[in-house]
């Protein structure tokens, strides 16, 4: 059974999974989801004696240094339970949190790659005021670097591009964001 040390990160995991020589002369074959195993192995190992509601407290007082093994935690916990996205997506919705919390939660969200966490994205820039126009164009990004964009994160996009009460900035951030949709991710007989 293969170890993970505490030097190794999910990358050079997968890296060396995806490296189908090295793999073969190991005696494995390659699973269909290989990726999704080791990642759902790895992140279930991270956040074992770990808890979700503690993990995001600390997001504020965490050192510099400290601060992306809490957010790779707070993924993992996303990914391994995805309901988790929405608590996520309702803690940055219901204010009293600063930049930073703010920011940390959006790139847990958006690193998460499940279909939950891109839904709850498209969730708060449905249930964002629109007075906040910074937050509404963070958001927007935030969208464009999932992995999975699901029908909820297409149809958000579509609705900021037909709403021309909304500004230019965020016309043509939601107009980039659905463009990266259809051209990365081959979206173009359901967009």
């Amino acid at each position: 059974k293969y170890r993970l040390t505490q030097h190794e990160n999910l990358d050079s995991i997968l890296n060396f999974i995806n490296d189908s020589k090295m793999f073969n002369k190991i005696g494995f074959s390659k699973p269909s989801d290989t990726k999704g195993t080791i990642r759902m192995s790895y992140f279930k190992e991270k956040i074992k004696d770990s808890d979700f509601d503690q993990l995001s407290q600390q997001v504020d007082t965490v050192s510099k240094e400290l601060l992306p093994e809490l957010i790779e935690k707070l993924i993992a916990f996303c990914y391994v339970y995805p309901a988790n996205s929405i608590k996520v997506a309702n803690k940055i919705l219901e204010g009293g949190i600063n930049d930073k919390q703010s920011n940390v939660f959006q790139q847990v969200l958006s690193f998460t790659h499940t279909d939950e966490s891109t839904d709850a994205i498209a969730y708060l820039i449905n249930n964002s005021t629109r007075n906040n126009e910074k937050l509404l164009l963070q958001l927007i990004m935030s969208l464009t670097t999932t992995e999975n964009p699901t029908n909820e994160a297409i149809q958000t996009l579509k609705q900021l591009i037909n709403n021309k009460d909304n500004s230019v900035n965020i016309l043509s951030t939601a107009q980039l964001s659905l463009g990266a949709f259809v051209n990365k991710y081959n979206f173009k007989d359901s967009v």
